[in-house]
């Protein structure tokens, strides 16, 4: 039998459109690859006004490889301004999807506007499987979609979570949830610095911290440096942590977040 070669450019043209077929869904959509929030999240811009679900992003393993399973916690209609605390199960405004049962987590988002959510927080209950959270979708019907991926995982955030470009209004937000292993008890530390926006310390700024899980407030003072600090606090609770100076304003003045051992908390005035 014999072979004919095909001419160098053919063999290069049939060789991308095998590429091209392969490729998942999610790996189709280009993206813009920015840092951002207080987890240290990777944000992705797809602009195409196709649906990415966390089934897509757990086939493009170039970019989202922490993602190994396909479960979704989809909420849709979007939350309403203001805070909402969803259970994780079907109906009552969330929506379960990629073999994701119904767990007695439950997952708290805030918006400030119909085009930000500014906070979440996912708090699991007592019994396994223990979730993580590796992805948020933020889709704005067909103006795109921004990922905001999570490669070491997290259990909460804050910052300004949005449509692709922020102009237009949330039509859905999807969770992708990881499970992994439950942390044991032991104690962390919160801790910070406090700065002016040219980088020089800000003193004697009052930074308060809150307790979720119990209410107790602290309060620390920054010293001469602009830093403060907590420490022995229980790991694996949701904690609040606000800053006050007088004469500045801050452009976050507050965080949420789980603690999951030493926790930096910086910010930064306007």
């Amino acid at each position: 039998m014999r072979f004919t070669a095909l001419p160098t450019r053919l063999l290069a043209v049939a060789c991308l459109v095998a590429v091209v077929a392969a490729a998942p869904a999610a790996a189709q959509k280009s993206g813009k690859e920015t840092v951002a929030s207080l987890a240290g999240a990777i944000v992705y811009d797809f602009p195409s006004s196709g649906t990415v679900t966390c089934a897509d992003l757990n086939l493009d393993d170039a970019r989202f490889n922490s993602i190994t399973e396909d479960y979704e916690f989809k909420i849709d209609p979007p939350p309403p301004v203001g805070t909402t605390a969803y259970p994780i199960a079907q109906g009552g405004g969330g929506n379960l999807a990629g073999g994701l049962t119904p767990d007695d987590g439950t997952l708290t988002v805030t918006l400030s506007s119909e085009k930000v959510m500014t906070s979440f927080l996912f708090a699991n209950g007592p019994t396994d499987p223990y979730y993580a959270i590796s992805a948020v979708i933020v889709k704005g019907g067909n103006q795109g979609t921004n990922v905001y991926y999570y490669p070491n995982l997290t259990l909460s955030d804050s910052g300004s979570f949005t449509v692709t470009g922020g102009r237009n209004a949330i039509s859905h937000i999807s969770f992708c949830l990881q499970p992994t292993i439950r942390p044991s008890a032991a104690d962390g530390s919160v801790s910070g610095s406090v700065t002016n926006r040219s980088g020089g310390a800000i003193y004697n700024a009052r930074v308060r911290l809150t307790s979720l899980a119990t209410g107790a407030v602290q309060t620390a003072y920054t010293n001469s440096f602009g830093y403060y600090r907590f420490d022995a606090l229980e790991t694996g609770d949701a904690y609040t942590v606000n800053v006050y100076a007088s004469g500045y304003t801050f452009a976050t003045a507050n965080a949420t977040f789980t603690l999951m051992g030493d926790q930096t908390v910086n910010f930064v005035a306007k």
